[in-house]
This record gives C-alpha cells, sequence and structure tokens, in this order.
C-alpha cells in the first residue's frame, strides 16, 4: 500500500499525459457543442491557471486584438507576474 495521497499519484508523469487528453476532451465537448465563452475559459484556465479575468484582460477593445501576454499582481505578495498568451489561447479568444 502506497502512503502517497491521490494528487500526488494523479501527478506523477505517466498519469500528466492521461490528464492532458482529458482536459483537451473538455474543452473540445464546449468547442464542438458551440459554447465558446466556456471553450475560452477553459483554455484560459488550463494555460495560465487564472479563472479570475475579465475580457479587459485578454483583449483591447479600443484597437480591436488580443493581447500578446496578461499582467497580474498578486494579493498576497505585491509581487507582479506578466504570462504569455500562447497560440492556442489566442486562438480561443478570436473564435
Amino acid at each position: 500500500m502506497s502512503n502517497k495521497s491521490k494528487e500526488e499519484i494523479l501527478w506523477q508523469p505517466q498519469n500528466q499525459s492521461a490528464i492532458k487528453k482529458q482536459v483537451r476532451e473538455f474543452a473540445d465537448f464546449y468547442l464542438h457543442h458551440g459554447q465558446i465563452r466556456n471553450y475560452v475559459l477553459v483554455v484560459l484556465g488550463v494555460y495560465t491557471a487564472l479563472l479570475r479575468l475579465k475580457w479587459d484582460d485578454v483583449y483591447d477593445f479600443d484597437n480591436k486584438h488580443v493581447l500578446n501576454s496578461i499582467t497580474i499582481t498578486e494579493k498576497k505578495t505585491g509581487k507582479v507576474k506578466t504570462f504569455a498568451l500562447n497560440k492556442d489561447i489566442v486562438r480561443a479568444i478570436i473564435l
């Protein structure tokens, strides 16, 4: 019997590809059912680990284009972090 927690087992390298596949299937479900908003939220959440984003955080409405990165300030530490938006995120946003 292993002393490892479920989380430790889940994130072992041999399980990560299965998790990635499930996340992709989850996101694709929304895409194929025309639920673009939900698809974008899943893709953004997966790639940035941020779920408190607003459209203004990822899209420049004045210039009508998707931003290249997201900048956030951590509440606890006050540290500023910038995350690049990869092609999958940009593609999801412009759908």
